[in-house]
C-alpha cells in the first residue's frame, strides 16, 4: 500500500513541478526513493510522464533525450510512447 502512495505522490509532484516549470526529472525521484527503481513499468511510467508534460512546453523535445538518459529503457519507452496519443512517435 506504501508504494503504491509513493508513486501516485511521485506522478503528482512531476506534474506539479514540471507545470510551474521547475527542472524535475524522473533521475531526482529514483535516487530519493530506492524503492522506484526495482519496478521498471513504474521507471517506464514517469518517464513517459516526464516526457509528456515536457512536450507541452517545448514542442521540439526529441524521445531520444530520455533514451540516451535511460537506454535500459528504452525499448519500452519507445513502446509506451508510441501508445500515447499525445505524443505520436
Amino acid at each position: 500500500m506504501r508504494r503504491a502512495v509513493l508513486i501516485e505522490l511521485v506522478h503528482i509532484d512531476l506534474e506539479r513541478r514540471l507545470k510551474r516549470g521547475e527542472p524535475a526529472r524522473v533521475e531526482n525521484y529514483l535516487a530519493r526513493y530506492p524503492v522506484l527503481p526495482s519496478n521498471a513499468a513504474v521507471v517506464v511510467e514517469l518517464l513517459a510522464e516526464e516526457y509528456v508534460l515536457r512536450l507541452r512546453e517545448n514542442p521540439n523535445l526529441q524521445p531520444s533525450e530520455l533514451f540516451a538518459r535511460f537506454p535500459e529503457y528504452a525499448e519500452q519507452l519507445r513502446s509506451e510512447l508510441s501508445g500515447n496519443s499525445e505524443v505520436g512517435i
